[in-house]
């Protein structure tokens, strides 16, 4: 486990089979929200929402 900004993550693209985020957006700024859905839906490899 490892903690990281959520607009930026550190990963190469489609690095993950399964991207979890547990009690995470309503912590963020509303500006933040659409970065840190791509960079979830960018790092994983099938994201079903």
């Amino acid at each position: 486990m490892q903690l990281a900004s959520a607009v930026e993550l550190l990963y190469a693209d489609q690095s993950f089979d399964l991207v979890v985020s547990i009690a995470t957006l309503h912590n963020q700024y509303c500006y933040d929200l659409g970065l840190s859905l791509s960079e979830t839906e960018r790092v994983g490899k099938n994201i079903n929402m």
